[in-house]
């Protein structure tokens, strides 16, 4: 009877691995495309000012707070991806975490001047335009770092 439950636990035991195995990597699965859709929104939403496609101030301010939402969203998914990196090898990653927090920052200025630019009366519409490139370049850049990090990391 003690060695019926003695396999019982056991399997029961394997079982849980597995499975938390398996949801482990669906949840890092689900984060890294969560990452690379904001990523993808925020740029599409820069490139729309950027190429003229947004047309009048109301346009491109609308834009432009989509694209901090999303930032706001993928500052939190890249932390919530730090915490999945073993403790043990987080110090490996910790220069390309640091390169994206930058860019993070880098583009949070850039949507910054941006509100506050086309919350003017006359707004200057070419610095506006080339404030979007750079914010659109820079989370590029991010996700550029975001595919490094995950061939590294094997994650």
């Amino acid at each position: 009877m003690k060695k019926k439950k003695l396999i019982v636990s056991l399997l029961i035991l394997l079982g849980s691995a597995t499975l938390t195995g398996s949801l482990l990597a669906q949840v890092k699965d689900d984060i890294h495309l969560r990452m690379t859709n904001y990523h993808k929104s925020i740029s599409m939403h820069a490139r729309a000012i950027s190429s003229g496609e947004a047309k009048t101030k109301e346009e491109q301010l609308k834009h432009i707070r989509e694209a901090s939402t999303d930032l706001v969203n993928a500052r939190k998914t890249h932390r919530e991806m730090k915490k999945l990196i073993p403790k043990k090898t987080r110090k490996e990653f910790k220069p390309v975490h640091k390169s994206i927090d930058k860019m993070y920052e880098s583009s949070k200025t850039h949507i910054n001047w941006l509100t506050k630019e086309l919350t003017k009366i006359e707004p200057d519409y070419a610095k506006v335009k080339e404030h979007a490139k750079s914010l659109g370049d820079g989370i590029d850049k991010a996700e550029q770092e975001h595919l490094k990090l995950i061939e590294k990391a094997n994650l």
